[in-house]
């Protein structure tokens, strides 16, 4: 069975401590998952396009690969064939991500979240990150919380 993780967030004084609660859909809610991090006095983490991108790329450069970018609206055949064009080329030859970075540039505007969802490859194991901060994968979901998205969360909010 996939793991479910869900990303938060607590603000100290001197850092920001980042949590990845993991939990099994059949036997806890998402919203109670929530509920009790609330309690905890952590906030959910929104993955805006800024920071998506900047997890594929983290990705790329650790060996990892793209599988799929999904987006919020409808966007036009022209794009969504170039992108999935890129994610193939990105296989063969990682330096092509500059060209995906500038092709979903329009994205990172107002930290939006118009990219919904990724789905990688990270150390042999498939991984679907939303912008929601829920991360579904295989049995070792901390993995790439641990090697790639804390870094590049706090890159972006310390």
């Amino acid at each position: 069975m996939e793991a479910y993780g869900k990303i938060f967030r607590k603000y100290s004084a001197e850092e920001i401590d980042f949590n990845l609660n993991i939990y099994k859909p059949d036997e806890k809610k998402y919203h109670e998952v929530i509920c009790e991090m609330k309690k905890r006095g952590f906030k959910q983490l929104i993955i805006n396009s800024e920071l998506m991108i900047e997890i594929m790329s983290q990705v790329i450069q650790n060996n990892g690969f793209i599988l799929g970018i999904h987006f919020t609206e409808s966007i036009d055949e022209y794009l969504t064939g170039k992108v999935k064009d890129l994610i193939l080329k990105i296989r063969h030859k990682p330096m092509s991500f500059i060209e995906l970075k500038e092709l979903l540039d329009w994205t990172v505007d107002n930290n939006s979240i118009d990219i919904s969802r990724i789905e990688l490859l990270y150390k042999n194991s498939k991984f679907e990150i939303y912008s929601n901060g829920q991360i579904i994968g295989g049995e070792n979901i901390n993995v790439i919380f641990e090697e790639i998205l804390i870094h590049v969360f706090k890159g972006y909010l310390e």
